[in-house]
């Protein structure tokens, strides 16, 4: 794609956590009737999964974005999104020449979630339109993550347990991901050394 700047906005989160309050108590080896530490425990979850998702570019439960770029990709590259799996693309709009924002067809674009990352191509024959040279001219917005808590994948569940645990057990290293749970996300980023995203 070339590197030039883009955003990346969080519009709707997702509902709910790949990891339940009752999972991470039966971690702790917290008896299910005891809810003094329920708070704690939906903070820790949170942090956790937040902190899984930064380290492994994945959306765990299926949330609404705002890719933001400066312009369309140059020839043949296809805009790429940096959250996966991708579910599908809700709008692309742009900036025209005169400062209007528009909406571009789904007819002139193809989506593919079939692949890590998902890609929006041109279709077949038709070129992308003219957006005007600012920041921000071109809006993409997307869903991403899993459909359900089963869904995700086994290892990033448990790399958001064990840092839930690990921070429960010794709060001075709420923050940083424990050396268990790096190992067990090492196998779960996505896309390899040819994946380029805006402003890589």
């Amino acid at each position: 794609m070339g590197a030039y700047s883009y955003g990346l906005k969080l519009v709707t989160p997702a509902s709910g956590e790949p990891v339940s309050r009752e999972e991470l108590k039966k971690q702790l080896e917290i008896a299910p009737t005891i809810s003094v530490h329920d708070p704690h425990c939906d903070r820790l979850l949170r942090g956790a999964r937040q902190l899984c998702e930064s380290r492994t570019g994945r959306a765990l439960l299926s949330s609404t974005w705002d890719l933001l770029l400066d312009r369309f990709p140059a020839g043949l590259a296809p805009i790429r999104f940096p959250r996966a799996p991708l579910i599908s693309v809700t709008h692309l709009k742009y900036i025209d020449s005169a400062g209007t924002q528009q909406t571009w067809s789904a007819a002139n674009y193809k989506v593919l979630t079939g692949r890590e990352p998902g890609e929006l191509h041109r279709a077949y024959n038709v070129q992308w339109p003219t957006a005007r040279c600012e920041p921000d001219a071109v809006e993409v917005r997307f869903v991403a993550g899993y459909a359900a808590a089963a869904d995700v994948p086994e290892l990033v569940k448990q790399a958001i347990l064990v840092t839930a645990d690990a921070w429960f057990h010794q709060r001075s290293g709420e923050g940083t991901l424990p050396p268990a749970a790096l190992d067990l996300l090492a196998s779960a980023g996505y896309g390899d050394e040819f994946v380029c995203f805006p402003g890589d």
